[in-house]
């Protein structure tokens, strides 16, 4: 993906004009307007009633679709890819802990509650970067990344907060390869404003995988799921089971690259090797992040406790109760509000009040739910893990003698 792309979604209409009709809302593209007259007066064949398009519009359009990325598929794609794995594989052991019906409802529940927090995420977004780009500022060799808007609108304090939740988050994730990074998919999106769209026919997407795979496995295993974390290993040793694993090999390493790239970001920023066009250079600089992330995982490799400690703590904190606070903080301002890009939608009555209502429950949700009971119960796990296997063992998950 594309992470240098300027993007034009905050300022005027957000449309882009598209040279092959079929092609208008998968690969808009990024032709300007002298070029694309020039090529079609070139021309006087036609296609689908306008100019048909030459060879190098056709491997334009190849590029946008399968390299440089961008559209609103892509960024569906993106984020659905790197949520869905290690569900397919811990779900049944929650689904175990909490009951079929409770496990359902828990995750329609933080599905719809993850679409609130992407809802609001991205008119903080909007309002950052037009505000940045109506002071000159250039985004074409800069990733913008989600620390940096809390930064740019709430004060350094929020900056620090969202940095070192978003860093910690983000580094452990890419152990287990959990969740996306929205900060970085919306810089990427030639309409960043439409993410908000996407992520929920994301979880759409996610739901239509998860529920009825952890569903099957719970009603084939029942309780016996409650003792094991990684759906794989209830499954006999079959030629199904081994491609399975394969595929989730493949996709693991995929992913690792995925969700690793926000830290290593971060870690060019702070080296200030960011702008830098050696590549080479930004290429080494990330080594220290690959080896100890990698560190980490042979000193705890516990799949599944670590999966429970990072989702109850610090993606609940990161994904759904910084978002929310800031969308109150930010917002809480009348002038801001007024200039906001994103107003408040018709479904909500176009209130504010409702809006910051929304925040106000999806904290106390997450706080109580997520922090509190999952917090607890996830923390006391992992230290039984770390009592009964030790740090690095000698074999996996293998007991301390």
């Amino acid at each position: 993906m594309d992470s240098n792309r300027s993007g034009d979604t905050i300022s005027g209409s957000g449309e882009h004009s598209s040279p092959v009709p079929l092609a208008i809302e998968l690969v808009p593209r990024r032709i300007d307007s002298t070029s694309d007259q020039t090529e079609q007066g070139s021309s006087e064949r036609t296609f689908g009633g306008n100019p048909e398009p030459s060879e190098n519009t056709w491997i334009i359009l190849f590029s946008l679709l399968f390299w440089e990325g961008g559209s609103s598929f892509d960024a569906w794609l993106s984020a659905s890819s790197v949520q869905i794995a290690q569900v397919l594989l811990t779900l049944p052991n929650s689904f175990a802990q909490l009951g079929l019906v409770s496990g359902i409802a828990f995750q329609i529940l933080y599905g719809f509650v993850g679409c609130w927090t992407c809802y609001v995420t991205t008119a903080l977004y909007a309002d950052y970067r037009s505000i940045k780009e109506n002071q000159h500022v250039s985004f074409k060799n800069h990733t913008i990344q989600w620390f940096e808007v809390l930064g740019g609108l709430l004060g350094p304090w929020w900056k620090v907060v969202g940095l070192i939740f978003n860093t910690v988050l983000l580094f452990f994730t890419t152990t287990i390869q959990l969740v996306a990074c929205g900060r970085e998919i919306m810089h990427a999106m030639w309409r960043p404003r439409k993410y908000k769209l996407m992520y929920p026919y994301a979880i759409l997407y996610i739901f239509s995988l998860t529920i009825p795979s952890a569903s099957t496995m719970y009603w084939a295993f029942g309780d016996n799921l409650l003792k094991i974390t990684n759906a794989f290993a209830s499954l006999k040793k079959t030629r199904f089971r081994d491609a399975a694993v394969c595929v989730m090999l493949m996709h693991q390493m995929i992913e690792f690259s995925f969700t690793s790239l926000p830290v290593q970001l971060v870690w060019e920023k702070a080296l200030g090797v960011h702008h830098s066009k050696n590549f080479t250079i930004r290429a080494i600089s990330r080594i220290p992040i690959v080896l100890l992330i990698w560190l980490i995982s042979l000193m705890v490799p516990f799949f599944g406790s670590i999966n429970s400690v990072v989702g109850s703590i610090l993606v609940t904190s990161t994904v759904y109760i910084i978002p929310c606070l800031a969308h109150m903080a930010y917002y809480s301002n009348s002038a801001a509000r007024k200039s906001a890009i994103e107003q408040p939608p018709v479904w909500i009555f176009k209130s504010w009040r409702v809006m910051f209502a929304i925040d106000v429950c999806v904290v106390v949700l997450i706080v109580t739910v997520g922090v509190g009971f999952g917090g607890w119960s996830s923390i006391k796990y992992f230290v039984k893990q770390v009592h009964t296997f030790g740090l690095f063992a000698k074999c996996f998950q293998c007991p301390k003698k």
